[in-house]
């Protein structure tokens, strides 16, 4: 498989991202609240605050 490039704007796209995830996990965590996260393709419920 070949490796993508990653351009300036898909480098903006991934920090973006990134940041959105880690903001969710942040208000989870204060909610203690469960996010739900692929493991082998499988969904799965975890606590925040194990993450």
């Amino acid at each position: 498989m070949k490796e993508a490039k990653i351009t300036p704007e898909n480098a903006k796209f991934l920090e973006g991202m990134r940041l959105a995830v880690r903001r969710l996990i942040e208000q989870a965590r204060r909610n203690d609240e469960e996010i739900v996260i692929s493991r082998n393709g499988q969904p799965v419920r975890v606590k925040a605050r194990e993450l």
